[in-house]
């Protein structure tokens, strides 16, 4: 589940090159030695299950790392990989959950040391990747999940190396957390501090810093309405995941879990079943990935929170709409704010639709550590289901990440009736370049199976627009009646419909990007001109037994 990690503020990157210096000489190295406890005072228990066939390929060297790459070598340390994310998640050990259920735990001990060993060896000393906050982060803490399973019965000499070795990383991780990570970095930074602290003799005054720096970080963070500021689902799904190891580890050795953490559990649970399609994925919106229906699960299961979504996260900016087969869910938002928009897309209104189990209507997501085109452009408005106007964007996108000053405000209402629900938002984003503003109104009726949407354009005359609706893979598609009409079929929800009122329609290619896998799709595009003043454009999607 890789997510993409902030860019460092401007300041903190002048202090870590500076201090780069420092951390390479070997005079630094000597500053992280001191005197090993004799023994852990606890090891938590993993929470999270690997598969034993990955495990067992483990063993004869073959490693499964992020969005599906596969590295096949009995010695990984040597291989320079040409894929960042798969390289950190070599390192942050995060395989070893998938080690521990192999089939011959005896031969996964074995395996395991040698690994640990070569690794310490390779990487005794500081490096920037092995050793960035939260790498080292994962790895201490996995470390000291899997202690009691995989390292206590390796034999005296080992576990000294392995705990001399989890106390430098920690006294490295407690000097830089401050600047080096930011945002979600952060949470994974904090639960290894909070690990190493409840794991290795640590004063009750370390703990209880560490514990305010926590609760802190939720308050900046988390919003009232359980959102994450990222405005991003994948990350609001990293971050309960963090929340959950670390209220495990406290609950574990019997410390007092704070009342802010059950707080922040309890509120991000519901909000991530708000992001749920019905085939138990989550939404593309703001740069996420779907991922797979059985880690959702196993998430919600873990937060023991039993709230249900509800129609709106009116802070963190969404919609919700569903009604018998049909589920809609809408980015009704602005950007996210400065920190935690490095990622963040110009889908500003757009809609994502699903049809029982299957996806319609989605945005073209985003496939994680791609080029920086790639970046780009999954980023831009046009890879979303909603209004572009003049081929721009409704945010500015800077090229070297997160939003630009032209920050767009986003008004709306929602107004469910007995027939309907019903929900009225827009924003300004084209206002201060093209004097244009852009509202939706979705209708969802509570009685047909049948989605009404209008767009409204409200400013200048003669400008292009082009309303997308980027259908998912599965989808296959047809344009019928003179062009206004588009007939589509899923694999099992049968045909439907899509109108509009007169306006082109066409049928275009597309792209469906999740993660590390790119798909060809379809998309409908429904062009135009304004006209003076005010430019509205009704479209519909209903069931093709609806008449």
């Amino acid at each position: 589940m890789p997510v993409a990690l902030p860019k460092r503020s401007r300041i903190n990157q002048i202090v870590l090159a500076t201090l780069e210096a420092v951390f390479k000489s070997s005079g630094y190295n000597l500053t992280l030695w001191g005197r090993p406890p004799k023994v852990l005072t606890y090891a938590p228990e993993p929470i999270w299950k690997g598969e034993p066939q990955i495990g067992n390929d483990i063993i004869l060297g073959k490693f499964h790392l992020s969005d599906r790459y596969i590295l096949t070598s009995v010695d990984p340390w040597s291989n320079d990989l040409d894929d960042r994310n798969a390289s950190a998640e070599l390192h942050k050990f995060t395989w070893i959950r998938d080690l521990a259920e192999a089939e011959d735990m005896a031969t996964a001990r074995e395996r395991l040391q040698i690994l640990v060993r070569d690794w310490i060896t390779l990487n005794d000393a500081w490096s920037p990747l092995a050793w960035r906050s939260d790498i080292l982060a994962e790895r201490v803490s996995l470390w000291l999940e899997y202690y009691d399973r995989l390292f206590a019965a390796s034999g005296k000499p080992f576990r000294i190396l392995v705990v001399r070795h989890l106390k430098k990383q920690l006294k490295h991780l407690h000097r830089v957390i401050e600047f080096e990570s930011d945002s979600v970095a952060r949470f994974t930074g904090l639960k290894g501090l909070i690990c190493g602290a409840m794991c290795l003799p640590t004063s009750s005054k370390r703990r209880s810093f560490l514990i305010k720096k926590l609760e802190r970080e939720i308050d900046r963070q988390i919003l009232e309405d359980g959102g994450h500021k990222s405005r991003c689902p994948s990350t609001h799904h990293f971050v309960l995941r963090r929340l959950i190891e670390i209220r495990s580890i406290l609950a574990g050795c019997s410390y007092p879990v704070p009342t802010k953490l059950e707080n922040a559990i309890g509120s991000m649970a519901p909000a991530l079943r708000f992001f749920r399609h019905q085939d138990g994925g989550l939404s593309l919106f703001n740069g996420s990935q779907s991922e797979t229906a059985e880690v959702v699960d196993r998430t919600l299961i873990k937060a023991d929170s039993r709230g249900q979504p509800s129609a709106s996260l009116a802070i963190a900016g969404f919609e919700r709409f569903l009604s018998g087969r049909i589920l809609a869910l809408m980015d009704t938002g602005g950007p996210p704010p400065a920190g935690f928009d490095d990622s963040a897309h110009a889908g500003t209104l757009s809609l994502e639709i699903s049809i029982g189990q299957e996806r319609l209507v989605t945005n073209c997501g985003a496939i994680s550590d791609g080029t920086d085109e790639w970046q780009n452009v999954q980023r831009t408005t046009a890879a979303h289901s909603t209004l572009s106007l003049e081929n721009r964007n409704s945010i500015e996108l800077l090229s070297s990440g997160g939003i630009g000053k032209r920050r767009p405000d986003v008004s709306i209402s929602r107004e469910d009736d007995d027939e309907s629900f019903i929900c009225t938002a827009a924003h300004n984003g084209y206002a201060g370049i093209l004097g244009t503003t852009h509202s939706r109104i979705i209708k969802l009726s509570k009685h047909r199976e049948q989605l009404d949407g209008i767009d409204q354009l409200i400013g200048r005359a003669g400008q292009r627009f082009d309303i997308r609706f980027h259908l998912h893979p599965a989808v296959s598609a047809s344009i019928v009646q003179n062009g206004n009409s588009a007939i589509l079929k899923l694999p099992k929800g049968g045909g439907w419909q899509f109108n509009s009122d007169g306006t082109d329609l066409s049928l275009e290619e597309s792209i469906f990007l999740d993660g590390g896998t790119s798909r060809r799709s379809k998309q409908l595009v429904v062009s135009g001109e304004t006209k003076a003043m005010k430019t509205e454009v009704s479209w519909s999607i209903h069931t093709l037994d609806e008449r």
